[in-house]
């Protein structure tokens, strides 16, 4: 998760390291990056593969943006779903809408219907430490046809800490990283919580997340199997 953009000439050759420098911590901030996750069920089988590579990165009034496109296949490489998400930093900190992490199924669930997306983002700092607490974030969906709402979805990212620094080993090697844990809850009519732990890499980013249900059982997980920075 990374870079882009010295005096005119050297200016065009020198951004990258500018990006960066400023928004280079715990995401590839670069045109070209490329990294995949495989997903695994609750028995440990693959359940589908996610290629993401970064596209644009453009930076305006201080604040860089880096459009990046996703590809989600079965695992036999066949194409489920493609979409794209933004990621923007500011000051060193990276700004994710929690809508962006909808899976494109879940988005592709609600059809044709008009959507509609409201909260706050998901922030990571560039500087992370042990016992340090992180913002919480949420997002509203509505969604429905011809000005009526069908139906509204909520998610929540509450309790998110820092409480770990460990390294791991995962397809794409081994990492070091810091272990946040954080609680995902999910509302419609009714409402599902999850205990979430990730593991985030300087340089790489998520290099893996595990998700239980509300009895500490195993729901998924998602490791780093390829990365190209």
């Amino acid at each position: 998760m990374k870079n882009t953009f010295a005096i005119l000439f050297l200016l065009a050759m020198a951004g990258p390291m500018m990006a960066q420098t400023q928004c280079g911590a715990f995401f590839p901030f670069e045109k070209g990056a490329f990294w995949e996750m495989t997903n695994y069920n609750k028995k440990g089988a693959v359940s589908s593969i996610t290629g993401h590579e970064i596209g644009i990165v453009e930076e305006n009034n201080g604040v860089w943006e880096a459009q990046v496109k996703s590809k989600v296949s079965d695992d036999k490489g066949k194409v489920l779903n493609e979409g794209s998400y933004n990621v923007k930093c500011k000051d060193g900190t990276l700004f994710i809408d929690v809508a962006d992490m909808l899976s494109p199924e879940m988005k592709e669930g609600m059809g044709s219907m008009e959507m509609s997306f409201s909260g706050d983002a998901l922030t990571l700092p560039s500087r992370l430490e042990v016992g340090q607490a992180l913002p919480d974030a949420n997002t509203e969906v509505k969604a429905g046809s011809g000005g009526v709402t069908i139906m509204t979805l909520r998610f929540d990212i509450t309790d998110r800490k820092v409480v770990a620094k460990e390294t791991i080993t995962v397809p794409a090697g081994t990492f070091d990283c810091y272990k946040i844990t954080y609680t995902f809850t999910t509302k419609t009519i009714l409402s599902k919580t999850f205990s979430v732990t990730s593991w985030h890499n300087e340089k790489a980013g998520v290099v893996r997340s595990e998700t239980y249900d509300k009895k500490g059982v195993l729901e998924s997980r998602s490791e780093l199997s390829k990365l190209k920075l």
